[in-house]
């Protein structure tokens, strides 16, 4: 089962923070790193920061990345709890053990928190999700690396840059700029996991004539140069 389309907050740059509030809700850790060298599972903890009593549901799916973010339902990983009630200050542990191992060295998952409102009377018998928050879960076991490369295409009036991973570990790309002639664009960071593929398009930039020169800040803080030539 495809579950690709969550409205979410996503926390892309996992490794840099340790906690990440989201609306009316916190979470600490915001990512889940398990080793299965060393243990079996990990937790974080959802934090109410509003001033309302508020309901929150769990959800895993299994994260893929065959060109952008999609999710797949999975039984490999094991939530507790699934749903919960928390009042204004209070704190739930969320706990995520690993049921089956993966067969690969590096297996990348997400745990879904949702804040589900109480439905309106107007609204029937229908649930309202208030917001969605993505945690990401990378679960290994074996000593693993990321291996990104990069390619441009033509796409009529754009361009479109991709990353792709053949290491087998998850990469980071943050602080992206993309330079073309005498233009300059950020772009935002993103997370590639291990197989996986991230695409961005750069509007307007399909015409352009030259290299396209990229910079980016690297899994563990090493800034990185690319020049791709446009075909």
């Amino acid at each position: 089962m495809v579950l690709k389309h969550f409205w979410v907050a996503p926390l892309t740059a996992l490794c840099l923070l340790s906690s990440a509030l989201a609306g009316s809700f916190q979470l600490s850790p915001t990512s889940i790193h398990v080793d299965l060298r060393e243990q079996t599972g990990g937790l974080t903890v959802v934090r109410n920061t509003s001033d309302t009593t508020s309901v929150y549901r769990i959800t895993v799916v299994l994260w893929t990345q065959p060109d952008g973010d999609v999710y797949l339902s999975t039984r490999d990983l094991v939530v507790n709890p699934l749903q919960f009630t928390l009042q204004p200050g209070a704190q739930q542990t969320i706990r995520v053990v690993v049921r089956n191992r993966p067969q690969v060295p590096e297996q990348a998952y997400k745990v879904i928190v949702e804040e589900v409102p109480a439905p309106k009377k107007d609204a029937g018998t229908q649930v309202l999700t208030k917001l969605r928050v993505t945690l990401p879960v990378l679960v290994r076991n074996q000593d693993v690396s990321p291996q990104l490369g990069w390619s441009v295409t033509r796409t009529g009036a754009d361009l479109k840059l991709t990353a792709s991973n053949t290491g087998n570990g998850r990469g980071l790309a943050q602080d992206i700029v993309a330079e073309l002639g005498s233009d300059k664009l950020a772009l935002n960071a993103a997370n590639i996991i291990a197989g996986g593929k991230y695409a961005w398009v750069l509007k307007g930039w399909g015409e352009k004539l030259g290299d396209l020169k990229l910079s980016y800040k690297a899994l563990g803080g090493q800034m990185q140069t690319e020049v791709l030539p446009l075909q």
